[in-house]
């Protein structure tokens, strides 16, 4: 019996669902992530829930917020209101987010790779559900699946989009164009990287309206759209970030961005002067090495590996070979899909470009979580048409059902291969306390003692270093962060002019040892002991000041 193909987009839109649910059930954390970015999204989220708008609550006063865009904090202070405090409520939305891109994903697939698009769809779909960093993320409280879904959901009405209907007056093509330009706004105000998919999308638009210009004799004004629509998109842009920057001005006059530090280069080094030449030469290129070889193909082939810090082998030739080949076979992939791939390539392209100009810390799957969906999608069409090609050359004939079998083959080594990768997300799932992991015990007592600082009066501050992982778990009690270096004597200036009541010294942020414990023994007089958690020859001390 033949399956139409409307009965076999379901059937494989409900296979790769229950992929995503048995994986994501299998890795899924109730627990908040140890990075404290996620805390301050919660938080944020928790001040614009209880009306207090986007500022930062866990200091002695409310602060107004300018670090994190306030796209996703508004986006998860909305549920606030029907799930108050709930983290695990929270944590599903993500899930469900990234099930959206998927649909999303499977969509621009389907319609951009020809007959047999389908089964290149359900191929990189089935991947992604298994692929162990995105599911990471998925239960995170981090911005990346919101911005994935909205920058997919751009590249969606991309390709649904004809300007031809739009200079016609179609009004459902311009609705898709008016979605276009607000997807853009919440682009920006999600992620600052964002700006790659606004820039990629410009550049779709203008490599249209030069075609246009190129075939003005015979097509008339045809370039006229599309240039209108880059010129909205961009305006989109610049709208949203100057009412943040104007915002920000507002509310901290002088107000820089912190990620202006990212590009600045340093006077000296050890000492020596340093070439501003010299020192971007030298992180391009290290950051290139990263990449092309190690981040980009293991992010595809191996997660498992790409989770980890690159070493040396990630500047051996087989490591070049084997990065040059998979990002060769993504290029074709992207350049196969009719209609966006000028769009494809420049959000790749702008996205990288911007990466490796980060500090070379900063290399890693994090920052380019949300390309990584489209960069297995356009590796599994790449490989499919490229044997479909030498299959051609070979047998000198067409062999169309061969490519997109390629593409389904290729799940027989990598699935087994992704489902690996889940490993320590799926143990570290089924832990209810850090105390579990030895090597994590420190934290769990740094926030034992968060938590025992609970029933303490409202008004007293505690000093802490990381004071939104304190806000979180003592209950909404403000804190003020330790400072990282100092003298006793500074120290103690810190605590008496911040009017400091308890200080906790743990040993997971260890510069609280450091700090503290020097002026504990110095004043001894002005210090108590409150409690203790964790390890007893090292414990978090919860102490008095006085």
């Amino acid at each position: 019996m033949k399956v139409n193909e409307k009965t076999l987009r379901w059937l494989f839109l409900a296979i790769i669902t229950v992929s995503f649910i048995v994986n994501y059930a299998a890795i899924f954390d109730k627990k908040l992530d140890v990075n404290g970015d996620n805390y301050m999204y919660y938080l944020l989220a928790h001040s614009l829930s209880t009306g207090q708008g986007y500022v930062s609550d866990i200091g002695p006063e409310p602060a107004p917020h300018t670090h994190f865009p306030p796209g996703y904090p508004v986006f998860l202070s909305l549920f606030l209101r029907i799930f108050p405090n709930n983290i695990v409520a929270l944590k599903l939305l993500n899930g469900l987010l990234f099930l959206a891109s998927l649909f999303l994903l499977f969509r621009i697939v389907r319609k951009t790779t020809g007959k047999y698009g389908l089964w290149y769809a359900l191929a990189a779909c089935l991947l992604c559900t298994f692929q162990a960093d995105l599911l990471r993320w998925t239960t995170i409280l981090m911005s990346e699946m919101l911005y994935m879904t909205i920058s997919f959901g751009i590249i969606a009405l991309c390709l649904d989009l004809d300007l031809d209907a739009v200079r016609r007056k179609d009004r459902w093509h311009i609705v898709r164009l008016a979605g276009i330009c607000l997807l853009v706004v919440c682009a920006y105000f999600v992620r600052t990287m964002g700006i790659s998919v606004i820039l990629a999308v410009t550049l779709a638009f203008l490599v249209l309206a030069i075609k246009g210009l190129a075939r003005r004799k015979t097509e008339g004004r045809r370039w006229l759209m599309p240039l209108l629509a880059a010129s909205l998109v961009l305006a989109s842009f610049f709208i949203a970030k100057g009412c943040w920057d104007h915002r920000n001005q507002r509310v901290s006059p002088g107000y820089q961005s912190d990620y202006r530090a990212f590009f600045t280069p340093p006077a000296e080094d050890d000492g020596n002067p340093v070439s501003a030449k010299d020192f971007w030469v030298s992180r391009i290129a290290n950051n290139s090495i990263f990449f092309i070889g190690y981040y980009i193909p293991y992010s595809v082939l191996n997660p498992e590996k790409s989770l980890l810090s690159p070493t040396s082998a990630s500047k051996d030739d087989l490591s070049w070979v084997l990065g040059i080949l998979v990002i060769a076979l993504m290029v074709v992939g992207f350049l196969s899909m009719e209609g966006l791939q000028w769009l494809l390539l420049g959000y790749v392209l702008i996205t990288f470009g911007v990466l490796v100009l980060y500090p070379t810390g900063y290399t890693n799957t994090r920052y380019f979580v949300p390309l990584i969906p489209l960069m297995t999608a356009a590796f599994v069409v790449g490989a499919g048409q490229v044997v479909g090609w030498l299959a051609r050359k070979l047998f000198h004939r067409d062999l169309p059902w061969l490519s997109p079998l390629v593409a389904m083959l290729l799940l027989l080594p990598l699935l087994p291969v992704y489902y690996q990768s889940q490993a320590l997300y799926r143990k570290t799932a089924g832990i209810k306390s850090y105390a579990a992991v030895p090597q994590m015990a420190p934290f769990q007592a740094y926030i034992d003692a968060c938590e025992a600082c609970r029933n303490f009066p409202q008004d007293r501050l505690t000093a802490v270093l990381k004071p939104e992982l304190f806000y979180v778990h003592s209950g909404f009690h403000h804190s003020v962060a330790i400072p990282r270096d100092g003298t006793p004597e500074e120290a103690l200036s810190f605590l008496e002019n911040n009017k400091v009541d308890v200080v906790i010294v743990d040993t997971w942020f260890p510069s609280a040892y450091r700090i503290i414990l020097p002026t504990v023994e110095r004043y001894p007089e002005r210090f108590s002991l409150l409690g203790s958690t964790g390890d007893r020859a090292k414990p978090t001390l919860i102490l008095g000041f006085r």
